[in-house]
């Protein structure tokens, strides 16, 4: 039984003189339990929608700014921060539609965004470099390098300090790398 102006059945709603309103009883009360279900569950996607799309804010943000730090480089690293800030844009549009109003919107987004960290940590550029590379056995191979690339380093640092580690693993791979001006920084 679907409700009618968000309340009850049209049709359950009498009145008589002698007896007063009559609501159908037993079937307005299920009309009512039915709508407050329906209202819990609209609420409750909202709430989703809500969260999905400060997430993909808060993601879109992350990779914009990294890509500002060095994680995209040259036309490509301004083509991938103008298309994070479009898709920010359309996601907080679509925010402000769903709380109201642009000023509540913006009051979540700052909240939300108020934690990202200036550079990322191993684990968050991991799950960066797992959403924004394509999903290939490549890409994947290229995550574990990277974190055995971390673990080496954190061994070399371990037995020699931070600055001879740095040395050990910029050392160019051949006399001819370095006078080509190959560089692994």
């Amino acid at each position: 039984m679907g409700c009618v102006s968000g309340l009850v059945p049209h049709h359950s709603l009498t009145y008589s003189r002698s007896r007063g309103a009559n609501f159908g009883s037993e079937s307005w009360k299920e009309s009512i339990l039915c709508c407050l279900k329906e209202s819990k569950e609209r609420m409750e996607a909202s709430k989703s929608d809500v969260a999905r799309l400060l997430r993909q804010i808060d993601l879109e943000y992350q990779a914009a700014k990294w890509g500002l730090i060095g994680l995209a480089s040259g036309t490509s690293q301004h083509h991938v921060i103008t298309q994070k800030m479009e898709n920010m844009g359309k996601a907080f549009e679509t925010l402000t539609h769903l709380v109201g109003s642009p000023e509540e919107a913006g009051k979540m987004v700052a909240q939300t965004l108020k934690d990202v960290p200036d550079t990322p940590t191993r684990g968050t550029l991991v799950d960066f470099l797992q959403r924004e590379l394509d999903q290939t056995e490549e890409s994947a191979m290229l995550i574990d390098h990277i974190q055995e690339i971390w673990e080496t380093m954190d061994v070399l640092i371990t037995r020699f300090g931070c600055e001879p580690a740095r040395k050990i693993m910029e050392t160019p791979s051949s006399l001819g790398a370095e006078k080509e001006g190959v560089s692994h920084e």
